[in-house]
């Protein structure tokens, strides 16, 4: 079949580690990663890591290059170690999350850097940057 499998491949899916090498664009690799995964509502844990050559090869992305984790919408646990400037304002949406943590390899630069979003999180117990 052409294209992505279907997202019934996956029906028992709880927990997924996504592992990003040095060959990651950060344009196209994120829309495969939205076009993949879409909406999978069981899902409660997501790791987005990458490798040191990863984070010393690619430049600091975008917030919007971790967008397609908003999709996941009974998430609990979201760990992000990628070199990222920011967080997407969306994952405000994410209201079932507990445990968020960032880095160390983020880009954080300012306020602007951690959505006000967050504050909508009232089950979130875990906030690490």
């Amino acid at each position: 079949p052409v294209g992505p499998p279907s997202r019934s491949v996956f029906p028992a899916l709880v927990a997924m580690r996504v592992r990003f090498q040095r060959s990651c664009d950060a344009q196209s690799d994120a829309y495969a990663l939205q076009q993949l995964f879409g909406k999978m509502d069981q899902l409660g844990g997501l790791e987005l890591v990458s490798d040191l050559a990863f984070q010393t090869s690619t430049e600091t992305l975008h917030a919007n290059f971790v967008e397609f984790v908003c999709g996941f919408l009974k998430l609990r646990y979201l760990r992000i170690d990628l070199p990222i400037s920011g967080l997407p304002s969306c994952i405000g949406q994410l209201v079932n999350l507990q445990s968020l943590v960032v880095g160390p390899s983020h880009s954080f630069r300012g306020p602007e850097a951690v959505p006000q979003e967050l504050a909508k999180l009232n089950d979130l117990r875990e906030f690490v940057a």
